[in-house]
């Protein structure tokens, strides 16, 4: 962690919702934010960092969700995007973190009652296994679950 003097921020995020009617008693929802964001170190002109990018705040980002429900069963696809970033405040190649994709599906079930409804929900996070770091040499929490 470090403090940094100040931060020129710009960017833009876009959003998309869309859900569909039932059709044959299936609806379709689909959700999408996409973010760039440029945020440079502007404290010290004479720094090695100076309008640069500041650590670990990636260029960009993109989250999707695509769900299909039929009757009180729903299933979800949600994917996420964190573009490549830095872990110090000189945007090299050293120091520089891979972009990673990573996909989690699940299926939830809810049984409405009078007096009462149950939510029952199963899912798998880190579909496809992607190994991928959010703070340099720390692993991601799918990956410690996986150490014996």
């Amino acid at each position: 962690m470090r403090n940094i003097g100040k931060v020129d921020i710009r960017g833009a995020e876009l959003q998309c919702d869309i859900k569909t009617r039932p059709l044959w008693n299936i609806s379709y929802t689909l959700s999408c934010n996409y973010t760039y964001q440029k945020a440079t170190d502007i404290t010290d002109k004479n720094s090695s960092t100076y309008n640069q990018q500041i650590p670990y705040i990636p260029y960009e980002t993109f989250s999707a969700r695509a769900s299909a429900t039929y009757r009180s069963f729903s299933l979800s696809y949600n994917a996420l995007y964190n573009g490549y970033r830095y872990v110090l405040g000189e945007n090299i190649y050293e120091n520089m973190l891979s972009s990673w994709w990573t996909g989690d599906v699940s299926l939830l079930c809810e049984i409405k009652r009078a007096l009462y409804s149950v939510r029952l929900k199963g899912e798998i996070s880190n579909l496809f296994n992607k190994q991928y770091e959010v703070i340099r040499s720390f692993p991601c929490r799918d990956a410690l679950m996986l150490l014996p």
